[in-house]
């Protein structure tokens, strides 16, 4: 994510937020995703290489 305003705390609760649903989406053996943020609920988003 590239930001243009300094960091906050609460950009430390959202890395770690980040953080934790990216290492359970890994644990539970999903790959080719990354996490965020929709309508206020962490969820796995796919993407694709191609």
């Amino acid at each position: 994510m590239i930001r243009v305003v300094p960091c906050n705390a609460s950009d430390n609760v959202y890395c770690t937020l980040l953080a934790k649903s990216a290492v359970h989406g890994a644990m539970a053996g999903y790959t080719g995703f990354t996490d965020g943020p929709v309508h206020g609920r962490e969820c796995y988003l796919p993407f694709y290489v191609s």
